[in-house]
């Protein structure tokens, strides 16, 4: 946005007759037009913080709304840490009184040896559950082996079972492994005999359970289980794949929808818990109208005016 600066180098209280008069009214042309400046402010974000339920957002007046989600971070193992969240964000037009489902990931547990996959962030219209936004989380990471980050492609990311693709979960190793992330369209593999519970996709969007009972449970948003012998794939639109024997997970992919525009991807950049936020954007002030140019070329006029009659006044 534009901002308008405006800078006398007299004082209006000098001027004389009708030279006042017309710098008076161009005053206060300009000063409608700096209204209109504060008028189209961007109003204030809605934030929606991790909560473990999915939220409701409802436009108020039609516009062109601003939606930036991130993924949450994968749990930790020894001491590596899980993958961060990936962050993408778009503008979107909604019609007043559309309603949105909002679904803040949450990041992944840890039994101290591998953690869960961190959950991905979704934002989809409520009614016929059209996908607007999914940013992927993190994979969890394995004893000192650091997870998968959440990833801008659409495809789930992998160190040895295969990630998801077209929305689908993210795939699972064998026996007593971890779980695969959910994907938009399918949740994530399970982890075998012993092994993790896959992330699970709409209605409940829930983390996959670690293997042992250890705590590295996915997190909410769809994150797949962790257990003894690996990590859980992180939740997205398409899940990240979990880990065969001893390998941290994959991140999840991210999705934006064709009709978005200004476009904001990346890979890898939210720790911790996911958020999102949703903001009726502002539109840049447009270029000075005639009639305020007019006014401001009137104060101009008054100003020299006044300058002459006091030159005149001095000979």
């Amino acid at each position: 946005m534009r901002a308008l600066h405006v800078e006398f180098t007299g004082t209006v209280d000098r001027l004389t007759g009708a030279a006042q008069r017309i710098a008076s009214a161009a005053l206060v042309s300009a000063a409608g037009l700096l209204g209109c400046v504060v008028a189209t402010t961007p109003a204030h974000a809605t934030l929606y913080s991790y909560t473990g339920t999915p939220a409701t957002f409802t436009a108020a007046v039609a516009g062109d709304y601003s939606i930036l989600a991130y993924g949450a971070q994968g749990g930790i193992g020894s001491t590596g840490t899980g993958g961060d969240g990936a962050e993408t964000g778009g503008t979107f037009y909604l019609a007043a009184g559309e309603a949105l489902s909002v679904v803040v990931g949450g990041q992944g547990g840890t039994n101290g040896t591998s953690g869960g996959g961190g959950g991905g962030s979704f934002v989809y219209v409520t009614n016929g559950a059209a996908l607007l936004i999914a940013a992927g989380g993190g994979g969890g990471a394995y004893q000192t082996l650091l997870g998968g980050s959440g990833l801008t492609t659409q495809a789930g990311g992998s160190f040895s079972t295969d990630g998801g693709v077209n929305g689908l979960g993210g795939g699972a190793g064998g026996a007593g492994t971890g779980g695969g992330g959910t994907g938009w369209l399918g949740g994530g593999g399970g982890g075998g005999r012993g092994g993790a519970g896959g992330g699970s996709p709409a209605p409940t969007w829930a983390g996959g359970l670690d293997g042992h009972s250890a705590g590295a449970n996915g997190g909410f948003g769809g994150g797949g289980g962790g257990s003894n012998s690996g990590a859980g794939g992180g939740g997205g639109y398409s899940g990240g794949g979990a880990t065969n024997v001893s390998t941290p997970g994959g991140g999840g992919g991210s999705y934006f929808d064709v009709s978005a525009t200004d476009v904001i991807q990346d890979a890898g950049v939210n720790s911790g818990d996911g958020y999102i936020t949703i903001a009726l954007s502002g539109s840049d002030v447009a270029e000075p109208t005639s009639i305020a140019l007019l006014g401001f070329g009137v104060l101009t006029l008054g100003l020299r005016r006044s300058r002459w009659s006091e030159r005149s006044l001095t000979v």
